[in-house]
């Protein structure tokens, strides 16, 4: 599956005007989930996120873009603890992600968000773990990517850098 998940501190999105809250030992995360017509992705999205997350902290608010085959029915039916934003026509990555960043600030009030897309897998129970310590180490630290990793095993790009206000590969493996 090719796709990414971010995760970003609370505050440092610009959509959002939060202050930051004293550490508290688990942070509540919101799982930001975005879908448009991809409803066997989903499915196994949600179940690989359900069966192989240990971190016990945390919402989904999956966020359907406008799908034609209505598949937040099934979601709604089949996983009944995610939280489902149905938007009439899809409003692209950012706007369909900045609504469910806002639905779930006023409905859960996260310390972190994790944006994901619908065609994912999770391989790893302590994937949340592992991104909130990072992003918990350094106030300065406002947004932390996971490894990505194509099914063939292949990392995905590793990073880049803004240069001149054009970004340049770091690395490619």
């Amino acid at each position: 599956m090719n796709s990414m998940f971010i995760i970003f501190k609370k505050g440092y999105s610009l959509i959002l005007k939060m202050v930051k809250k004293a550490i508290k030992k688990d942070k509540k995360v919101a799982i930001i989930l975005l879908t448009c017509n991809q409803k066997k992705l989903l499915e196994e999205t949600i179940e690989s996120i359900s069966k192989k997350t240990s971190y016990k902290n945390y919402k989904i608010f999956l966020v359907d873009n406008g799908s034609i085959d209505r598949h937040d029915l099934m979601v709604k039916k089949q996983f009944p603890q995610v939280n489902i934003i149905r938007n009439n026509r899809n409003l692209g990555y950012s706007k369909g992600n900045n609504v469910g960043i806002r639905h779930a600030l006023k409905h859960y009030d996260p310390e972190y968000y994790i944006l994901l897309n619908d065609d994912i897998e999770i391989t790893d129970t302590k994937w949340i773990d592992k991104l909130v310590n990072v992003a918990e180490k350094d106030d300065k630290i406002g947004l932390v990517v996971s490894q990505i990793v194509y099914p063939n095993g292949k990392l995905q790009d590793v990073g880049g850098y803004l240069k001149k206000w054009e970004l340049t590969k770091i690395s490619e493996f």
